[in-house]
């Protein structure tokens, strides 16, 4: 993925985004299995990545991500495990998630909050930030910018509000 200019955008607000955990859950799994999901896309003749997107995604939270969007203007960073999928962005357009404009580093001791302020560190001209994440492996810096997510309930209204409250009252 070839991520976007980041240059001259004083006005920058980020999402740094997790996925399993938020864009998923305990709920959204005991509605419906993975499997059942997965299924079920098969036998509607959706491509093996559609399959995976739809069978790991709630749209319900896509909905929440677009939420956030639409009351902050912030750009999608994907600081998920999944970044390393190199047809993510395709599974964000089968989902009908927004595309991100780039991902966070990856270290050695995947320490998720080390992650993002590396991404920070080079990114200078971003204005807020909020975190979206099931695990707390935060730096303390950052606590103030973390929606800690309930892997139980996943993305949902209550967090979404918890977000745009971070990207739109606040500078870093």
């Amino acid at each position: 993925m070839k991520p976007m200019n980041l240059t001259n955008n004083s006005e920058l607000k980020v999402i740094f985004l997790d996925i399993d955990g938020v864009l998923n859950s305990e709920k959204f799994y005991k509605d419906l299995s993975q499997y059942i999901r997965w299924k079920k896309a098969k036998e509607e003749g959706k491509s093996r990545d559609e399959q995976i997107a739809i069978a790991s995604i709630d749209p319900e939270a896509v909905q929440w991500v677009w939420y956030i969007i639409n009351h902050t203007q912030a750009s999608l960073v994907i600081s998920s495990t999944w970044r390393s999928d190199v047809k993510l962005s395709e599974k964000f357009k089968y989902m009908g998630l927004p595309e991100f404009i780039d991902i966070t580093p990856s270290t050695i001791q995947r320490h998720r909050g080390t992650e993002i302020q590396m991404w920070l560190d080079a990114h200078p001209d971003v204005k807020n930030y909020v975190i979206l994440d099931d695990d707390t492996d935060m730096l303390d810096s950052q606590y103030e910018h973390f929606v800690h997510i309930s892997y139980e309930e996943g993305l949902n209204e209550e967090f979404a509000n918890k977000a745009i409250n971070i990207l739109n009252n606040g500078n870093c």
